[in-house]
């Protein structure tokens, strides 16, 4: 894969008692570390962020891969930011055929949490993923409730099976919120593809005033 908003990897060695992969060394801090430290990013930074990661998600689809796990520890956040970690990822192909869940419970689709019923995944989980990271980017909080763990009912360890999100109109203003929350829509078909979603935030970029750094203060923790 060769795209400015995903890592690269230059050679993977599977011989030997260390098979390893050789990837680029990337420096930055992770979304999730960001979100933690400063709460929500200012919506200067999150747009931007979000046309990105529509650029890497539209490219991987071109090469018919699905990444399945985009979520905000898996982003690096530099000049361009990284969308890092393909170890689960999968071809289309492959999608097509998966038969258990896979991913990080917080951030899949709901066909990614029962693929026999809801499947099969593709490409839409991806963006599923991305609408999870930019609504926890958006208010430091998930849409939907923790996972209760592996051994928990279906429900409970994915509660976006049954749950629905609060919208993020409030928190956002509609212009935003509308196609943010469009890609937690539970059907895959009804999910904007990158380059749609991609298309209705450029011009909300543009209109942005750039982004200042002085906005970004470390929380105060009591």
């Amino acid at each position: 894969l060769d795209h400015p908003v995903i890592v690269r990897g230059f050679d993977a060695v599977l011989d030997g008692p260390r098979p390893h992969v050789v990837l680029e060394h990337l420096e930055g801090p992770r979304l999730s570390t960001l979100i933690r430290k400063y709460g929500p990013l200012p919506v200067e930074q999150l747009v931007p962020l979000a046309v990105q990661l529509c650029s890497a998600l539209h490219y991987l689809g071109g090469e018919e891969i699905v990444h399945l796990d985009v979520k905000p520890s898996n982003i690096i956040m530099g000049a361009p930011p990284r969308l890092i970690d393909l170890s689960v990822a999968l071809t289309a192909a492959e999608c097509e055929t998966l038969a258990v869940p896979v991913g990080t419970d917080g951030y899949m689709a709901p066909e990614q949490c029962d693929p026999e019923t809801l499947g099969p995944v593709g490409a839409p989980a991806d963006i599923w993923g991305l609408g999870v990271t930019l609504y926890r980017a958006a208010t430091g909080e998930r849409p939907f409730s923790e996972s209760a763990g592996r051994d928990a009912a279906p429900e409970d360890r994915w509660p976006q099976l049954v749950e629905e999100p609060e919208s993020l109109e409030g928190r956002v203003g509609p212009a935003l919120a509308e196609p943010m929350m469009s890609c937690l829509a539970r059907e895959p078909e009804a999910r904007p593809r990158p380059d749609e979603l991609a298309a209705v935030l450029e011009p909300i970029l543009g209109a942005l005033p750039k982004p200042r750094l002085s906005r970004l203060k470390p929380r105060i923790r009591t």
